[in-house]
């Protein structure tokens, strides 16, 4: 395996994912959401393009939140570089942060009466939704955001969370 991660639109939507879910163990790759969808999805790409056993993914339910886990140090690792440099790779309004950030909302995103957000942002998150023309209002622990019909444009085709219509 190489020292950089061999990116593709289906693994930003994973390494998304990865990015907003609890990590348990130093080698496990997770991924976590209340959509049973989004999960299947992260799974599927684990199989097919990062090459994970069937038999080596762990599938899990708790309190209404589904959980995927693997173990692989090396990819936790190319993860976690990848990471360091996200407001870099994920800098355009394309289809890689469009499913990075489509990961993001389907792991740390929701919907409610004041419209859709996201909870547990960092700065650097914050500085990659401004790149790519995503703009939102922080209230209290969740962002807000405030321009929702390119937002869903923009992540609705990869999202398995956000709303269709």
């Amino acid at each position: 395996m190489s020292k950089k991660l061999a990116l593709t639109e289906t693994i930003s939507y994973v390494l998304g994912m990865y990015a907003h879910s609890p990590q348990e163990e130093r080698a496990s790759v997770a991924a976590e959401s209340g959509s049973e969808v989004a999960i299947q999805k992260f799974a599927e790409i684990a199989l097919k393009e990062l090459g994970i056993e069937p038999n080596k993914i762990l599938l899990s339910e708790k309190e209404g939140k589904h959980r995927a886990m693997f173990y692989n140090s090396k990819i936790r690792k190319l993860f976690d570089r990848a990471l360091e440099r996200k407001t870099k790779i994920f800098k355009y309004a394309n289809a890689y942060a469009a499913q990075y950030v489509a990961g993001m909302y389907d792991s740390a995103g929701g919907i409610n009466a004041k419209g859709l957000f996201f909870s547990g942002l960092d700065a650097a998150d914050l500085l990659l939704l401004q790149n790519v023309g995503i703009h939102g209002l922080d209230q209290g622990s969740k962002h807000y955001i405030s321009n929702q019909t390119h937002f869903a444009a923009f992540i609705g085709a990869y999202s398995a969370k956000l709303p269709h219509k």
